[in-house]
């Protein structure tokens, strides 16, 4: 009980209680608990205080402080932690400040910064983070202005811009972008409209509409976009609401 937020990552778990304390269980061979320890957890372990949010990533977890300040430890193979290093974190680790959100994929980090702001680093081989380029980044990375949300998938990124539009960037291969194509993107990539609400899973992406509708698109071979369907969509399509 007392809990106010939770994050899934690829084999870990983490829970933010109603006080700012966060917890994490699981896996923990890179560290990505936080317990300065590789000891697997089974049980919600306390980790550290004084946190407003949490993200778990593929083998790493993003901590964000009271003070607006953002933190990370795991793997950081692919320099997804941001500290300017590929040395893995056993605790969660000072990476930046003025920060009021940040969400953690496969292997790269994002980052929404106090003014709105985005910044990304970590692995960048298919564009996921949407500076124009390929190549990693150590440390966050400035990306694009005027973002109200942010949400990183296993290889590609989402913004919801202050306009209520959508974009995306990243691997596409699954149509997971939503843009009608197959075709990474490495900059932020116009996707759809009138969203309040995105999420990145590994190859696939929902948007809800400020309609309150559901819509999806990417990989579905599992049934995971939710259309009654196991054939992938590359636009956002109509899933559940109050109508399409």
């Amino acid at each position: 009980g007392d809990v106010t937020g939770i994050s899934a990552g690829g084999y870990h778990s983490m829970f933010l209680s109603t006080v700012g304390g966060s917890y994490a269980c699981g896996a923990n061979v890179y560290g990505q608990l936080g317990d300065d320890t590789t000891v697997n957890k089974d049980v919600p372990t306390y980790i550290t205080g004084d946190v407003t949010g949490i993200a778990a990533g593929s083998d790493f977890s993003m901590f964000l402080s009271t003070g607006s300040v953002a933190y990370a430890c795991g793997l950081n193979n692919s320099n997804q932690l941001g500290d300017g290093t590929t040395v893995n974190k056993w605790v969660p680790t000072h990476i930046t400040g003025d920060v009021t959100g940040v969400s953690a994929g496969g292997d790269h980090s994002m980052f929404l910064s106090t003014v709105g702001d985005s910044y990304a680093c970590g692995a960048n081989v298919y564009g996921q983070l949407g500076d124009d380029t390929t190549s990693s980044k150590s440390v966050p990375t400035s990306i694009t202005g005027d973002v109200t949300g942010i949400s990183a998938g296993g290889y590609h990124s989402m913004f919801l811009s202050t306009g209520s539009g959508a974009y995306a960037c990243g691997y596409n291969a699954q149509g997971q972008l939503g843009d009608g194509t197959t075709a990474n993107k490495d900059v932020p990539t116009h996707i759809t409209g009138n969203v309040s609400g995105i999420s990145a899973g590994y190859l696939h992406s929902m948007f809800f509409s400020s309609g309150k509708n559901y819509y999806a698109c990417g990989l579905n071979d599992y049934g995971q976009l939710g259309d009654g369907t196991t054939v992938n969509k590359d636009v956002p399509t109509y899933i559940s609401g109050q109508g399409a």
